[in-house]
């Protein structure tokens, strides 16, 4: 019964791949990108702000992280672009977690590796 029952797990993780560690993506649509330019630019200097003032404003950082990040993220994929171990990462999007992984292997690497540090 446990063999049927492990066996029937497995398909259904199979019909539906676990969810990444970073949870769902967002719908396309959000109130971000239904402001005007200015209305961003003042959200964006009114949030720094505030999360600057007091940091743990945990609202006004995930504001300001929300309305500027898209530069930030911008410059990570251009800079995973340059490189082949870049590409074939964004190409295959792999799913890195416990299940994936072997701990006592990646302890083995590098210490400025990303695996080393991952352990």
């Amino acid at each position: 019964f446990e063999g049927e029952m492990q066996q029937q797990q497995q398909q259904q993780q199979q019909k539906n791949p676990p969810e990444p560690f970073y949870g769902s993506p967002r719908p396309k649509h959000s109130t971000v990108s239904s402001m005007s330019t200015i209305q961003s630019l003042s959200l964006a200097a009114y949030s720094a702000t505030k999360a600057f003032m007091d940091p743990e404003r945990h609202d006004m950082v995930a504001t300001l992280s929300e309305l500027t990040g898209h530069v930030a993220l911008q410059n990570m994929y251009d800079s995973m672009m340059s490189s082949k171990t870049g590409q074939r990462i964004l190409t295959e999007r792999p799913i890195v977690s416990k299940a994936t992984i072997d701990i006592q292997t990646l302890e083995q690497m590098d210490k400025n590796t990303f695996g080393y540090a991952y352990a």
